[in-house]
């Protein structure tokens, strides 16, 4: 911007659309070429703004984009941009870039974007400065966005005191392998965390399995490997009937139910696991 001032360029619409980054990490101001080549930006009317209907979203959008326009520029129904108006929108860029957040954000929590713009116009509102700003560049910005543009300081002036507020003494690659960093702890910390979730589930579903199934076939099935038929000499298989179930059931909650079983069959496999001989020993009689 400062060197477009030097060739007597204004740029007229300058925001954080208008600005785009090569592949070396340069930022390149774009869309100035239009403002020199017409001479003037289209007719803005703040009346119009508010009188204009709000409901689609492409209006909002657009009435948004005026966000970083001088309040002058607003106010008249013809008018040709000056370098303060570039100042003004660059005051507004600098709090986007500081706050990381949009313009007005905290304005459009209970206002719409046309009434944010009358509130700029008319009101001399403007964005919160919120964050970690340097002082003096928070002074900075105050000065740029002064509502008499005669009190806004020049690029010059603000190149000199970006230079001396200093707001980063990093360079762009410092501040990206830092952000990588920082991500990549976080990734681990979130693998650490899912993959400790993970083996509780795994775990969950195992002990499920073997209460279900015989161990060596749930561990079968965890490996993926296919179950095969076993076949035995001589084996025992027992056939049982609950006396008045149906009944019991009726009268009974689900949870009691399940209970009842539970405890049944489990005393049917402690039975079932004991030498045959001790648990018929006390029956003897019978046969």
């Amino acid at each position: 911007m400062k060197y477009l001032h030097r060739l007597n360029i204004v740029h007229g619409s300058l925001s954080s659309t208008s600005c785009f980054i090569d592949s070396r990490w340069n930022v390149k101001i774009a869309d100035w070429e239009y403002t020199h080549m017409a001479g003037m930006l289209k007719t803005r009317d703040i009346a119009q703004v508010a009188a204009i209907d709000t409901s689609t979203a492409d209006l909002e959008v657009d009435i948004r984009n005026q966000y970083a326009a001088a309040p002058e520029l607003l106010m008249r129904t013809q008018f040709r941009p000056t370098k303060p108006c570039d100042v003004y929108s660059y005051s507004i860029l600098l709090v986007e870039v500081f706050t990381r957040d949009n313009p007005y954000c905290e304005m459009e929590t209970r206002l719409e974007p046309h009434q944010v713009v009358e509130n700029v116009v008319y009101r001399g509102a403007r964005p919160a400065l919120t964050g970690a700003i340097p002082p003096l560049l928070h002074e900075l910005i105050r000065e740029s966005w002064a509502a008499e543009p005669a009190k806004r300081p020049t690029f010059h002036v603000l190149s000199e005191s970006l230079e001396r507020a200093k707001p980063s003494k990093k360079s762009v690659l410092d501040c990206m392998m830092e952000s990588i960093e920082g991500y990549i702890a976080n990734l681990e910390d979130t693998v650490n965390k899912r993959t400790e979730e993970l083996q509780l589930a795994k775990a969950n579903s195992e002990s499920l399995l073997y209460k279900i199934l015989p161990q060596p076939v749930a561990e079968k099935l965890t490996r993926g490997e296919e179950i095969q038929p076993e076949s035995f000499d001589s084996m025992t298989i027992l056939f049982s009937d609950i006396l008045g179930f149906t009944s019991l059931a009726a009268e009974s909650s689900p949870m009691d139910i399940v209970n009842m079983l539970n405890e049944l069959y489990t005393l049917f496999d402690e039975v079932t696991f004991n030498d045959f001989r001790q648990f018929t020993r006390p029956f003897a009689h019978y046969w």
